[in-house]
């Protein structure tokens, strides 16, 4: 039960410093979009590499109580540099600059019409409790009080993106189903190769190896989509496909060099799916709307990411086989490539229809 409750924590607090993190990029850099985004998202690459040798290796030195307390405290900076975070955009305002922020200023507005609604005259003369007006006038106040707490339900939720962009609901749809296999590799990376044969200790290196190609990953997706200009559905497609390769091959191979070089594609194609969530969000609404695309793209892949773990566990639970278990994942990414893929193809026939 503590440890549910501590997960729980855990994952509340790393959604508080990821979501604000990125969602800020926007604001500060919006002409360098794409390479600042490619910077704050080498954070957790480098984490990735990282952390699962410092991990054993404080186990080791300080058992599991006193590694978790060493974490703690690493993760502990966040709250130092999340203070940081807000001075640059308060110094613009205060100059005047113009920030993503002004944009949603009609939502501010909103919320002070929301108040005046809420603020009418709702109350029930007592005197004339008995009267069958009132019961007219409770149901009025209460329809006030109804479409005011929706409107505030909308205007906090920011769910007009999905009106904005009726295509967003695929990109959430591609996440979830992304959420699926990134959980897979992540989970069953080195028990796939302890299971082929290969030491625990050689085995653990494959998570260094998938976290130095997930920095490399993000490194080139953004710098190509700074400077080609590339268009976000096509190079998520195609990193879809690589990664469906590379669970494929897993079924052919016991080779300690080839299951490294799998896990690197398949650490470059995750980091690649990292950073695309960023541009396609950008590509897809409007500056004013990117926090609210970021958080809702989020949100689907945490579902997938819950409902991809329970799928998955039963899965290897009954075939107890990693190799079907890959087949499943690259069966994802293939879907994932569809999903994404398919109102670009639906634009491209609708325009040779046009043009006949």
């Amino acid at each position: 039960m503590h440890f549910l409750l501590l997960m729980l924590v855990t994952g509340f607090g790393y959604s508080l410093v990821i979501l604000p993190s990125e969602a800020s990029v926007v604001d500060y850099f919006p002409d360098h979009f794409e390479i600042a985004t490619t910077i704050v998202l080498l954070g957790s690459g480098v984490g990735m590499m990282t952390l699962p040798l410092l991990t054993e290796q404080l186990v080791m030195a300080y058992s599991w109580r006193g590694a978790i307390l060493i974490l703690g405290a690493l993760n502990f900076h966040s709250c130092a540099t999340g203070l940081l975070m807000t001075s640059s955009s308060q110094q613009r305002r205060i100059l005047g600059e113009p920030t993503f922020l002004a944009g949603r200023a009609q939502i501010g507005e909103d919320h002070e019409e929301t108040v005046s609604l809420i603020n009418e005259q709702t109350t029930v003369d007592l005197h004339n409790i008995d009267d069958d007006r009132n019961d007219d006038g409770v149901f009025r106040s209460s329809a006030k009080i109804v479409r005011a707490s929706k409107k505030i339900f909308l205007d906090i939720f920011d769910v007009k993106v999905f009106r904005e962009c009726p295509r967003f609901i695929t990109i959430c749809m591609t996440f979830f189903t992304s959420a699926v296999s990134y959980y897979g590799w992540i989970v069953f990376l080195i028990p796939n190769a302890e299971a082929k044969g290969i030491s625990p200790d050689k085995a653990v290196l494959f998570a260094t190896i998938g976290g130095a190609a997930n920095i490399f990953g993000r490194l080139t997706v953004g710098f190509l989509a700074a400077r080609l200009n590339l268009k976000p559905q096509v190079t998520y497609c195609f990193i879809c496909i690589a990664t469906a390769g590379a669970f494929f091959c897993n079924f052919f191979t016991k080779r300690y060099s080839i299951l490294s070089c799998l896990a690197a594609m398949n650490g470059f194609a995750l980091g690649g799916k990292v950073l695309s969530s960023n541009l396609l969000c950008k590509d897809s609404v409007s500056d004013e709307r990117y926090p609210a695309a970021l958080s809702f793209i989020s949100l689907a892949f945490g579902i997938g990411e819950a409902l991809g773990a329970f799928f998955i566990g039963l899965l290897y639970d009954y075939t107890k086989s990693f190799d079907i278990l890959f087949c499943v994942l690259r069966a994802a990414n293939i879907l994932e490539s569809c999903i994404i893929i398919f109102p670009i193809i639906m634009d491209w026939i609708v325009a040779k229809v046009t043009t006949r």
